[in-house]
């Protein structure tokens, strides 16, 4: 288990996680230490982790279940956070820089934009979170922007 520091960041923090399992102690003796962000990166790769864990004839409602109990989400919620640090990963993949800076809690997104944004290519990520530090402009804005300049514009015919 690591110890939390003063001078360590939440991003450090989760990326020792990236490869290793994330169990529910860890996670109650982290809590209030790290950045939201990270709090939720964390939670998603928990559930992962008790998602391949689980028996053969477990389903993985069940397996949720048991989570939501030791932190108080629902079903729902727990998917979303496993899709959350799944895209958290992705990004780390293509732009470690940034998925630091997000789950540090310096780049702010919310859950729905940073899945979004994971489902992007490498200059479009790279754009957005440039306009995101720079505007005030929503981030589901930018990105609705950013998908607009890709669309190919229609033809007209004679």
């Amino acid at each position: 288990m690591i110890t939390v520091e003063g001078n360590i960041l939440s991003g450090n923090i989760a990326m020792w996680y990236l490869n290793n399992p994330v169990t529910a102690d860890i996670l109650k003796a982290l809590e209030g230490k790290i950045t939201k962000e990270c709090w939720r990166y964390l939670i998603g790769k928990m559930c992962i982790s008790e998602k391949n864990r689980r028996s053969g004839d477990e389903c993985v409602h069940s397996a949720y279940e048991r989570m939501s109990h030791d932190f108080g989400y629902v079903h729902s919620s727990l998917k979303r956070l496993v899709n959350y640090a799944n895209s958290i990963d992705r990004i780390q993949s293509i732009l470690p820089d940034i998925a630091l800076e997000i789950l540090n809690g310096q780049t702010r997104l919310s859950l729905a934009d940073t899945i979004m944004l994971a489902k992007m290519e490498f200059k479009e990520i790279r754009n957005i979170i440039e306009r995101v530090a720079c505007e005030k402009t929503p981030v589901s804005k930018i990105i609705s922007d950013q998908k607009a300049l890709l669309k190919k514009p229609v033809r007209r015919g004679r």
